[in-house]
This record gives C-alpha cells, structure tokens and sequence, in this order.
C-alpha cells in the first residue's frame, strides 16, 4: 500500500507512506529494488524530505517519524505536542511539508481543517492562525506558498503565510475539469500536479 511518497533525486531513492500498514518503504529510484522496509505507527500517510532526513506522518498517532536520508540508524519518533497533537477525529496528521532550510515542518490536520508549524527538534506544534481548510489532505511549500489539497472541495488552495508562519490567508484557488478530489499536490517545474 502506498499513500504518499517522495523521491530523494540527489541519493537515488524513492520514500514511500506505507498508510494502514504502519510502514515506510524506500525504492531506489534507477532500478525500483526495495532498499528497507520501517515499521513505524499506525496510519503512515504522508512524507517530506528535507536536507537530512525524510519525515513521515500519522493520521492515528501525534507522531511524526525520521529516517535519515543516510538510512543509517533506526527511524526516530517525534512525538508532536500542543494542539496539532489533537486527536478527536480522524484522520489526523495528514499531508506533510518543510521550510527550504528543514527549520520548520508544516503539517495538514484533516479534522481539524488547519494546518500546523512543528518544531523538528521538540515536536511542540503551533496552528497557522487565519486559515482553514475544509477536507485538507496533501500539501507542498513551494517558492514561498502553500498548496493544499482539499479533496470535498475539489480544489487546490494556495496559502500566503506571515514571515514567521503563524497566520495564513488563502490567497486563490485553483480549480479543474480534470479534478476528481485531488488528494495531494506536487511541485513539477512551475506547474503544480494534483
């Protein structure tokens, strides 16, 4: 089972959300041979990498998960804190993107309809005030904006966020014929694909 993946051009791999299985998989890019398999929580859906490490998701536990992009050393669990760690709902933690430099993780919260910055170091979350986002699910940072993907809204909302991450404002949305509930979106060159 595969949720979401992202692919490591620079060390040839490919990380991949294992969803329900509770597991991450890496795939060498060139040949598509299985590099390791993790077994990490409960509901792995979604994955970031960033210059050191990729970061995996939770919908059903406030954990976020590290492997090194060296895939030295066991995965790590992050426990996230403060109100991202909220689960009266589900699915929880959801999509999963990071600042260019890897200071800070922003991550979707499908319940909650918000979106989160989360410290990589202590997991303490902080809700992006000013934003919400009906059904989000996958999102990318890309040249200083958001994009979410809301799946009930059949759309992709592009987000403006303060210098410091702590508002937001949905400055457009983008809509398709083509759509049939877009449930993540990449960067591809200066286009987005949903």
């Amino acid at each position: 089972m595969a949720v979401g993946l992202k692919a490591d051009v620079a060390h040839g791999l490919l990380f991949v959300a294992g969803g329900f299985t509770g597991q991450a998989h890496v795939y060498d890019l060139e040949s598509g041979d299985e590099v390791a398999t993790y077994q990490l929580g409960g509901l792995i859906n979604d994955v970031v990498v960033t210059n050191e490490a990729a970061w995996f998701t939770d919908s059903a536990l406030p954990h976020l998960y590290r492997i090194p992009r060296s895939l030295v050393g066991p995965p790590e669990t992050l426990v996230v804190t403060g109100p991202a760690a909220n689960l009266s709902g589900f699915p929880n933690l959801n999509g999963i993107a990071a600042t260019p430099d890897g200071g800070t993780l922003i991550v979707a919260h499908s319940a909650l309809q918000a979106i989160f910055t989360i410290d990589p170091s202590t997991g303490e979350s902080r809700r992006i005030q000013g934003v919400t986002l009906p059904t989000v699910d996958g999102i990318v940072w890309e040249s200083g904006r958001l994009y979410a993907a809301l799946i009930a809204l059949n759309q992709i909302a592009e987000i403006a966020l303060s210098s410091d991450r702590s508002r937001g404002v949905v400055t457009s949305s983008v809509t398709s014929p083509h759509f049939q509930f877009p449930t993540t979106v990449a960067a591809l060159g200066d286009r987005l694909v949903a």
